[in-house]
C-alpha cells in the first residue's frame, strides 16, 4: 500500500512542477510578443522616416 504523506508529497511536487512550467511559458510568449510588437514599431518607423525624406 502507498503512503499517504509519500502520496501527498509526490502530488505536491508535480504540481510545483506544473506551475513553475506554465510561469515560464507564459513569461515566454509574453517576451516574444513584446519582441515582436517593438519589431514591427520599428519597421513603421523606418517606413514613416524613408516616406518623410523623400
Amino acid at each position: 500500500m502507498i503512503d499517504p504523506v509519500l502520496f501527498f508529497l509526490a502530488v505536491l511536487a508535480v504540481g510545483l512542477v506544473l506551475t513553475g512550467f506554465y510561469f515560464f511559458l507564459r513569461e515566454t510568449i509574453a517576451d516574444a510578443i513584446a519582441l515582436h510588437e517593438k519589431r514591427k514599431a520599428q519597421e513603421e518607423e523606418r517606413e514613416r522616416r524613408k516616406r518623410n525624406w523623400r
